[in-house]
């Protein structure tokens, strides 16, 4: 979503839940502002830059790249 203002979340997140894929959270609107990234994994606390910040995400991959080993024939 690029912007989650109307939806009830805009502003409101304080903690994650990535059941599967990796994904990126902004602080502002259409992913700007402070961004990061989340793999799978409970993040019950945010950093203060998107601590009830968050106003854009969106699933960047369905797997999280790093929990398996390198396909170099790509």
């Amino acid at each position: 979503m690029p912007n989650l203002d109307g939806t009830g979340f805009n502003d409101r997140g304080s903690s994650l839940r990535i059941e599967r894929g990796y994904w990126m959270f902004c602080s502002d609107a259409n992913f700007q502002g402070e961004c990061r990234t989340f793999g799978p994994g409970d993040y019950p606390t945010l950093s203060p830059g998107l601590n009830n910040r968050i106003s854009s995400g969106r699933r960047i991959s369905s797997e999280y790249p790093y929990n398996r080993n390198p396909n170099w024939d790509n």
